[in-house]
C-alpha cells in the first residue's frame, strides 16, 4: 500500500535549536496515529 504520508531525514529548528533530527515515518491510510511529546517537542512541526 502507498503511504498517504512519508517523511524521510526530516531536520528542521528555529534558529539555533534543533527541533526534529533525521525523522523518518511513513503513514498509511488506515493508521491512526497520537504524538505526545512535552511543550516544544516538535509535534506541531510534524504536522
Amino acid at each position: 500500500m502507498d503511504a498517504l504520508l512519508s517523511l524521510r531525514n526530516v531536520t528542521t529548528g528555529y534558529g539555533k535549536k534543533v527541533i526534529l533530527h533525521d525523522v523518518s515515518f511513513d503513514l498509511d491510510a488506515s493508521s491512526i496515529v497520537v504524538l505526545i511529546g512535552s511543550n516544544g517537542a516538535g509535534k506541531s512541526t510534524v504536522l
